[in-house]
């Protein structure tokens, strides 16, 4: 074979190749410190610049874009037009400079081949993105803290509701809510994108936690209590937010029951009135008071429907609607009334403080042939109770509930104030004369404390 026959077979079989490789672009070698030839970051030709010029550029850019703001909106189903506007910034969005300027400086033609083919073929540009970092956790922060709470629709638990007669049973309802990965997921794709069309946010069904199916096994009325109290004023107002608050509450085997917890806070802004309360061991007026009423009446029935209580405790001194003993005094975060459904089935509650009466009753699965007696003895200040199980008539557990020691209940004002003024030396009792009369120190105005014992309900 001739060199010159020989010589074109070599280049048939490279000129393919160049040309393949001529459709790609191609960076040329380059200084090192410099960016090479052909790249453009983010809109910026960044060509045969240094990396220090490179860098100045990206962090303007930095700043432009993470100051600028994603829109976020509800779907259409959502029938809302809100929408929210927040900086990238505050999305825990940022762009990794040194990643980006790295990214940029490593494309170089290094093969033979392609120095080669930037003979034969114009180099094209490299079109680079910048590097982004983005915490998906500041961006579910940001979710819950400012749209979760604006979209949340609360689902409706199945529930009894009492009638004159028995009880009818009410189907749940389901509510909505923020589907928090989705939609954490879609501004996360939407941050780096510099259009204007805003993210779309993702809803999803909020189930409730009580459904129809749980209600099976609620056949018949297993306990009931009943206590008296003035049907008006403010006392009996917060009697009645209360009970409505605790009605239709359904706890399946082996959940517990918060009174804290199912009523909640007691305030003006939650509905609640002014009404005498027990604060340290006095008797005066305070915010909520006759809610421990109905904690106490509740308490009465979970023992008569023979129910684990957990967590009990008594007033300072006796209470006059219940027997020593009997009483569950509750205070909003700190003293709580807690039991566990400690059946095999569902139970539910309903509470009633109307027509001068607090009647709470518990509904459930009735033991056939059972029978439960709570009995209660006194002795002074001494109170102690008693829980007697039977079986058709046959005692099958009898259980001490409860051994309290309760203070005197302290005398009214007046006759205090009588005592301690005859405590005093005659010489510093008040004088009868007409002239500037000596006031005992114990009459003289007192301004309340604050104090970190619990305020507890009135007697």
């Amino acid at each position: 074979m001739s060199l010159n026959k020989a010589s074109k077979i070599s280049f048939a079989v490279v000129v393919p190749a160049v040309a393949g490789i001529g459709t790609l672009a191609f960076i040329p070698r380059h200084q090192e410190g410099t960016i090479p030839q052909g790249v453009q970051v983010a809109g910026m030709d960044w060509g045969g610049k240094s990396e220090s010029v490179a860098r100045a550029e990206l962090e303007t850019w930095r700043k432009s874009r993470l100051g600028q703001k994603v829109t976020l909106k509800l779907p259409a189903e959502a029938k809302s037009s809100r929408k929210w506007t927040v900086r990238r910034a505050d999305l825990g969005a940022d762009i990794d400079v040194d990643a980006t300027l790295t990214r940029a400086s490593d494309l170089q033609g290094e093969s033979p081949l392609e120095r080669l083919a930037s003979w034969v073929t114009a180099p094209k540009p490299v079109k680079l993105e910048p590097v982004w970092t983005i915490d998906a956790k500041k961006i579910e922060k940001y979710l819950k803290a400012n749209v979760a709470k604006r979209v949340y629709r609360i689902p409706q638990n199945a529930r009894l509701v009492a009638l004159e007669e028995g009880f009818k049973k009410v189907e749940e309802k389901p509510g909505t809510e923020l589907d928090l990965a989705a939609s954490t997921a879609s501004v996360t794709e939407r941050i780096p994108d510099s259009g204007d069309e805003a993210v779309v946010l993702s809803l999803k069904e909020a189930k409730p936690n009580v459904t129809l199916a749980d209600l099976e096994g609620i056949d018949e009325e297993i306990a009931r209590f009943r206590t008296s109290h003035s049907s008006g004023g403010n006392r009996a107002s917060n009697i009645r937010l209360a009970c409505t608050k605790m009605n239709g509450v359904v706890l399946k085997p082996g959940d517990v029951f918060s009174y804290n917890k199912v009523i909640g806070r007691r305030e003006r802004e939650d509905g609640y009135r002014v009404a005498p309360v027990i604060s340290d061991g006095r008797l005066q007026p305070g915010m909520a008071g006759g809610v421990c009423q109905t904690s106490s009446t509740l308490y009465n029935a979970v023992l008569l429907a023979d129910l684990k209580v957990l967590k009990r405790s008594h007033h300072t001194f006796p209470v006059r609607y219940l027997a020593a003993g009997r009483d569950a005094t509750v205070a909003w975060g700190s003293i709580d009334l807690q039991f566990q459904n400690s059946t095999d089935g569902p139970i539910a509650l309903m509470a009633d403080g109307s027509r001068g009466q607090v009647l709470v009753r518990i509904f459930g699965r009735k033991d056939a042939g059972k029978s439960v007696q709570v009995t209660s003895s006194r002795s002074g200040l001494h109170a102690t109770v008693w829980r007697t199980v039977k079986q058709d008539g046959k005692v099958v557990r009898r259980e001490l509930v409860s051994r309290d020691h309760y203070k005197p209940v302290p005398p009214k004002e007046p006759t205090r104030q009588r005592l301690a003024a005859r405590r005093l030396p005659r010489t510093q009792r008040a004088s009868t004369r007409p002239t500037a009369p000596v006031i005992p120190a114990s009459t003289a105005t007192i301004v309340p404390a604050v104090h970190s014992t619990p305020t507890e309900s009135d007697p």
